[in-house]
């Protein structure tokens, strides 16, 4: 199942670290981020949860996939209440990008031995 996995939704590792410091380290990043720019964000940041929580010895799927759609889930509402929201910021298509980034880099993880 894994080998058939679709990537297109993916944002690449790095690029998603970079839309997670400017939606998380800038007072602006947010304002203007698109769909693929909050679902990548959202990914890494569920990541840094989960290592910051449980360290790189537990790795448990369900629970980086339950983070990332709770942090979708913040970024969408946050991005709303401000009033900049765009058609493309719903709880479905960034969740959509967010899970294919998370579920892609865990793979390339797995690929290089290169967790977090």
């Amino acid at each position: 199942m894994v080998e058939q996995f679709d990537d297109r939704w993916a944002v690449p590792r790095k690029a998603a670290e970079h839309y997670y410091n400017l939606i998380y380290h800038t007072k602006t990043g947010l304002y203007s981020a698109s769909a693929q720019m909050l679902g990548a964000a959202a990914a890494i940041q569920a990541l840094r949860t989960h290592y910051s929580n449980y360290g790189n010895g537990y790795q448990h799927e369900h629970s980086e996939m339950g983070l990332v759609l709770s942090e979708v889930n913040y970024l969408v509402s946050h991005k709303a209440e401000t009033g900049y929201a765009n058609a493309n910021d719903t709880l479905e298509m960034v969740g959509k990008i967010a899970l294919a980034t998370l579920i892609k880099i865990k793979l390339d993880e797995e690929r290089t031995y290169r967790p977090w």
